[in-house]
């Protein structure tokens, strides 16, 4: 289920350019962003919020997915994937995906 999502957030590949678009009143702030949060060696890539739960993609392709946001956090530090220079998850795309879970989505009509 986890091709099943209603936000996804992502970490910009190096290789990505910035979207020309009309709307973007500043684009450079996304630039800056980018680079201030860049880690030397990401490991997470994409964190998705479903109703059911989130769900992480690491750089190696591995999936995880687990209805509660500490869990995945939990799994992130005890695998050894983050260390003391670099961080997994340096925007804390989890805790923003948990905060949209848990504020936004309502899944009572399920």
């Amino acid at each position: 289920m986890n091709n099943i999502y209603l936000v996804s957030l992502k970490y910009r590949n190096a290789s990505t350019s910035t979207p020309s678009d009309p709307s973007f009143i500043n684009p450079s702030i996304a630039e800056k962003v980018y680079n201030l949060s860049q880690p030397r060696n990401t490991t997470i890539q994409e964190v998705r919020a479903g109703y059911m739960g989130l769900c992480l993609t690491r750089s190696d392709g591995a999936k995880f997915c687990s209805s509660n946001a500490a869990a995945l956090a939990s799994m992130v530090k005890d695998q050894g994937l983050q260390d003391s220079n670099d961080t997994a998850d340096p925007l804390n795309l989890i805790w923003i995906a948990k905060n949209f879970k848990e504020t936004i989505v309502f899944d009572g009509l399920m």
